[in-house]
């Protein structure tokens, strides 16, 4: 079954200053489509904490496309498929408040945290931060980065499944009380 690992970076700390997204659609191990696009947010407003996070500074999008302009690419490129986040919050929480200060309708999407995933199949760890849990898989990955990090999330996802094989997420997920959760406002 094929997901949609993605991840953005912002701005500043609002939910709706988008620099930059990263999606793999990925099968198993194999990712089958990549998409990385910088974005120029709203306001041309970075904050000096968020350009030491991810390296991204004004310059570097002015001349890029708003969220508005490539939505319909990014709704195409995840189709009918699971979103994949880690800390599914943060990064829905970009898209729900982008979308809505364009003005643009919600789209109803289903999807997984591999931040909550992995908080229920390894009580045991100390951290659960998306380079944490790359460096336990052993997965070399340049973080803070859109696309590298929706890579790292897709293979965080594909060990916890083989990890759990024969059973799967949604019956390993249920008796935990963690449902597929619908991303959906009105």
């Amino acid at each position: 079954m094929p997901y949609v690992a993605l991840d953005f970076e912002t701005a500043n700390c609002s939910k709706a200053s988008p620099c930059a997204l990263g999606m793999v659609r990925f099968d198993g191990n194999e990712i089958l489509e990549e998409f990385y696009t910088l974005i120029a947010p709203p306001e041309m407003r970075f904050d000096p904490f968020n350009i030491a996070i991810h390296g991204i500074h004004p310059e570097d999008v002015k001349d890029s496309p708003t969220f508005a302009d490539i939505w319909p690419d990014v709704l195409a490129f995840i189709g009918d498929d699971i979103v994949m986040a880690h800390n599914a919050g943060f990064d829905l929480g970009v898209l729900k408040g982008t979308l809505f200060k364009y003005g643009i309708e919600l789209p109803k999407l289903r999807y997984y945290c591999t931040w909550k995933l992995s908080k229920r199949l390894y009580p045991e760890l100390p951290h659960r931060s998306l380079d944490a849990l790359a460096e336990r898989i052993h997965f070399p990955f340049k973080h803070h980065n859109a696309l590298e990090d929706a890579k790292a999330c897709a293979a965080i996802f594909h060990r916890m499944e083989e990890e759990l094989a024969p059973a799967t997420i949604d019956t390993v997920m249920k008796p935990c009380h963690f449902r597929l959760q619908c991303f959906h406002f009105k």
